[in-house]
């Protein structure tokens, strides 16, 4: 019976069976309209979702989840005026909106490449940034 219900919570679990399905985007673009640069993506119900940041090949180089339950998560981006190329993110966390909190702050150069990344939790003190 154990092995049964096992079974069962493994394959409702399962990603493809319960992958979500991000529906709600909101993009920016490199100058002059030549690719995406950032993607903000939510589930049908805006609770769920993905913020992305992109190099100009279209390669991803950045991802963080982003949430409106459970307390919040969200990345806000900044961008390059000349390019439109993502500059920096700042990403915050903090689940069930409880003591626990996480953040970062990531800087790229302009051609998408990691050149800073400040990382800071609850479990690090009183936060640094």
């Amino acid at each position: 019976m154990r092995a049964y219900i096992l079974l069962s919570v493994l394959i409702a679990c399962h990603p493809v069976c319960c992958a979500q399905e991000y529906t709600r985007c909101s993009y920016k673009y490199f100058v002059h309209g030549k690719g995406i640069a950032t993607s903000q993506c939510y589930d049908k119900d805006g609770r769920w979702g993905k913020a992305k940041a992109y190099d100009r090949t279209g390669k991803e180089i950045y991802s963080r989840e982003l949430r409106t339950v459970g307390g919040h998560s969200y990345v806000e981006f900044s961008y390059y005026d000349r390019s439109g190329a993502v500059k920096t993110a700042r990403w915050s966390s903090a689940p069930d909106g409880g003591i626990q909190w996480y953040r970062s702050y990531t800087e790229f150069s302009e051609d998408g490449k990691i050149v800073n990344e400040t990382k800071d939790s609850y479990d690090d003190g009183p936060g640094t940034f």
